[in-house]
């Protein structure tokens, strides 16, 4: 029973949350490779990550303000969902290495436990042009 008047997707309610936060600098992929433990494991898609740029290994990012030796500084983003078991140890998987993204959208490690972790997450990275940003809307 079709109601005249707006067409469906004027109606229709939207969950995703957007990862773009705005257009500069342009978005800028890689690959990495998986270790066995993260073949194994998977890893979701939009999760912050190390890329080591000689070895191509990924890590995930783990902020660690007591021991910061023990600290993984994210460098990298990945940009598709990496299911547990689907891919073998040392596959390529890519990643974004630039880029403006929502906070709230990101995929975050449990140690990132505040607001002020999040937006500074790859303030000391290396190698990236990754910038978080708030949304001005919800």
């Amino acid at each position: 029973n079709k109601q005249p008047g707006l067409a469906g997707i004027q109606t229709d309610t939207f969950t995703t949350v957007e990862i773009l936060a705005g257009d500069t600098p342009a978005q800028v992929s890689d690959s990495g490779k998986l270790s066995s433990a993260q073949a194994t494991s998977g890893i979701p898609i939009w999760t912050p990550v190390n890329l080591n740029r000689e070895t191509g290994e990924i890590k995930l990012a783990v902020y660690d303000a007591t021991t910061p030796a023990n600290a993984v500084v994210p460098n990298a983003i990945t940009n598709i969902d990496i299911p547990a078991g689907a891919f073998v140890t040392g596959s390529a998987v890519p990643v974004w290495t630039a880029g403006s993204y929502n906070v709230e959208a990101i995929n975050w490690p449990a140690s990132y436990t505040d607001h002020d972790k999040k937006m500074g997450a790859f303030a000391k990275a290396t190698g990236c042009q990754i910038y978080i940003r708030a949304p001005y809307y919800k």
